[in-house]
């Protein structure tokens, strides 16, 4: 998918869907059409994404993340820029220092919503939907997010104005 240059801002959410069998399986469990989302940055001329996935708390360039995309939203938080700058700020630490992707919590949300069991897994690190609601609490944004929140859940904040 083209990277939709217009439309974006420093800081703004970015929730995707890719034409991946895995991304498929989590929009499917999760109940959503979304199964990923993201931070989008603007270092100098260049758009970043800052995200939790496979190899944990990460940044990269956004149009490579967006080459098996098939879909995608933007929702901009409504707020003050610094705001965004230091709530940017702190998200960049966890690139830092590689934290890691909780799969233990992955793998509970995606038992129960596919088969109603309840796992108590030892949880460390980010999912990409738990680091995007501490994005959004570092912004001052109140929501009811908790740690099985899904990419749709974001798209029900009023905070966010969906923008595409």
């Amino acid at each position: 998918m083209k990277l939709p240059e217009k439309h974006l801002k420093h800081g703004d959410i970015i929730a995707i869907r890719r034409d991946r069998w895995l991304s498929k399986a989590i929009a499917t469990w999760t109940s959503s059409h979304w199964s990923h989302v993201g931070l989008v940055v603007r270092y100098g001329d260049e758009w970043f994404i800052i995200d939790s996935n496979e190899k944990g708390v990460d940044i990269d360039f956004l149009e490579r993340r967006l080459e098996s995309v098939e879909d995608l939203t933007i929702l901009r938080p409504k707020t003050k820029k610094y705001k965004i700058t230091k709530a940017v700020a702190e998200l960049e630490k966890f690139c830092k220092v590689k934290t890691r992707y909780d799969l233990p919590l992955f793998i509970s949300i995606a038992v129960k919503t596919a088969i109603n069991v309840n796992l108590n897994l030892n949880s460390k690190g980010f999912t990409c939907t738990e680091l995007m609601a501490l994005y959004i609490s570092l912004l001052g944004i109140d929501h009811k997010l908790n740690k099985a929140c899904t990419a749709q859940d974001f798209l029900e904040i009023e905070e966010l104005t969906k923008i595409i």
